[in-house]
């Protein structure tokens, strides 16, 4: 079986599909673009939308009759399925024109640059209008495909090549399993992009948490006891970029990680949490001028 059968039994023609395997490079992470499919599908459809080169050429050319088949490159040699889009139109779109768009807010607080989106030239490109079918949408995140060589090959006609399905998974490749809570690494930017499922749990958790500065090694250690628990904090870092605290601003948030210390009781009274959390700013020696911790 192969992804030209499956799209023929949807009555689907092959020659009217592109079909695209979206990677990032480093800093950025491809993982991420499953992240953004599963909790900010509309950030992920811009950023797919906004294509120049030959890339441009060949789906402009299937405007108003073709499919752009969407994948992403999670594993080397292969692709994991997003959806079958409807190539509806395009327009011509500058980096200014990005900018100006809600949804490029909250690319670039995830670390996209404008460079990434139109290459180092910042040359203007074209801006499609994409409609996703429920072509296959069932299989979304769980059907996985093998990709040709060579892999910098990002997109392809699909009726010039054969790509057999590999599997066909039961949980979504998109959302991950949550790990245990002690190895719980999470960067600022992420925040804002952990699955649902994860989300619930931390906001059933009360705990002592540390933030480290990767640019100089800095920590600070906090406690959340509040509304939505340890999520409900981490938003608040994660919409403000220090959370009000005083030893964090004027700092990079990008450079910022978050992890739990220890997960106290939900009926602990909040005196015992303060102590908790005292007793790591001292194990840690994250008070001031060590770490960020004024007190």
């Amino acid at each position: 079986m192969t992804l030209n059968d499956l799209l023929n039994l949807q009555g689907i023609d092959p020659a009217n599909v592109i079909v695209l395997r979206h990677t990032l490079q480093g800093p950025l992470s491809t993982d991420l673009l499953g992240r953004l499919v599963d909790v900010r599908p509309a950030a992920f459809e811009l950023y797919q939308s906004i294509q120049g080169g030959p890339t441009a050429a060949a789906i402009s050319s299937l405007a108003g009759r073709g499919y752009i088949a969407s994948f992403i490159g999670q594993r080397a040699a292969k692709a994991t399925f997003v959806g079958l889009y409807k190539i509806e139109g395009f327009s011509n779109v500058t980096p200014q024109d990005l900018a100006a768009m809600p949804e490029w807010a909250a690319l670039a607080d995830l670390g996209f640059t404008l460079p990434v989106m139109f290459g180092a030239d910042l040359n203007a490109s074209r801006m499609f209008d994409l409609k996703e079918t429920p072509v296959l949408q069932s299989w979304s995140g769980k059907l996985i495909i093998d990709w040709p060589p060579p892999a910098i090959s990002w997109w392809r006609w699909a009726h010039q090549n054969t790509m057999p399905v590999c599997a066909i998974i039961e949980q979504s490749n998109f959302v991950p399993p949550m790990p245990d809570w002690r190895d719980l690494i999470v960067k600022w930017h992420e925040i804002s992009t952990l699955p649902p499922s994860w989300r619930v749990a931390l906001s059933y958790w009360r705990g002592i948490y540390f933030i480290h500065d990767r640019s100089d090694g800095k920590g600070y250690v906090g406690s959340a006891y509040g509304q939505d628990n340890l999520i409900g904090r981490w938003d608040y870092y994660a919409q403000t970029g220090h959370g009000d605290v005083v030893g964090l601003q004027g700092r990079n948030p990008a450079n910022l990680t978050f992890s739990i210390l220890e997960r106290v009781a939900p009926g602990a009274d909040v005196a015992e949490v303060v102590a908790i959390e005292n007793s790591w700013k001292k194990r840690l020696h994250t008070y001031v001028p060590d770490g960020m911790n004024l007190n």
